[in-house]
C-alpha cells in the first residue's frame, strides 16, 4: 500500500487534500499556491496518514479521525485514530487489549455487529471525544 495523506492547516483552519504525486498541495481560493515535500512540512501543517481502511460508509479513515462506534444494543462510543510508535491505533475494550491497530479493531467491531463511522477529526470536531 502506497502511503496516502491529507493535512490540517492550523493557520487557515482548513483540511488540505494531497496532490497525486505525493506532494502536499496548498490552496487559497481554489488556486495552487505552493507545495512541500512530506519531510519538510511547516509546523502549522499537520499530516494525517491514511490507515488503509474505510468505515461502514466507505469513507477513508485517517490518523486524527474520530470514529463513532455503535454496538448492537445501540450504545455509542467515540475513539480517536492515533499514530503511536509506528502504528495507527485506537483505544478501547478489545478483550485482552486496550489499544490495537485500526484493521484489527475494525475486524473486532465487525464480529461484534458494530457500526463504525468517521464522524470528524481532532482538529475540526474535538468536542466529540470524551474528556
Amino acid at each position: 500500500m502506497k502511503p496516502k495523506y491529507r493535512a490540517w492547516d492550523s493557520d487557515r483552519n482548513v483540511m488540505i487534500p494531497m496532490h497525486k504525486d505525493g506532494i502536499c498541495a496548498f490552496f487559497a481560493d481554489d488556486s495552487p499556491v505552493s507545495g512541500y515535500g512530506c519531510n519538510d512540512v511547516p509546523n502549522h501543517i499537520h499530516l494525517m496518514m491514511w490507515t488503509g481502511c474505510v468505515d461502514d460508509n466507505l469513507i477513508e479513515i485517517y490518523a486524527g479521525d474520530i470514529l463513532r462506534i455503535m454496538d448492537e444494543e445501540q450504545r455509542v462510543s467515540y475513539v480517536e485514530v492515533r499514530w503511536v510508535q509506528g502504528s495507527l491505533v485506537v483505544e478501547g475494550d478489545f478483550g485482552d487489549y486496550d489499544v490495537t491497530t485500526v484493521p484489527w479493531a475494525l475486524e473486532y467491531w465487525d464480529n461484534d455487529c458494530c457500526k463504525v463511522e468517521v464522524v470528524g477529526n481532532i482538529y475540526q470536531t474535538p468536542e466529540l471525544l470524551p474528556k
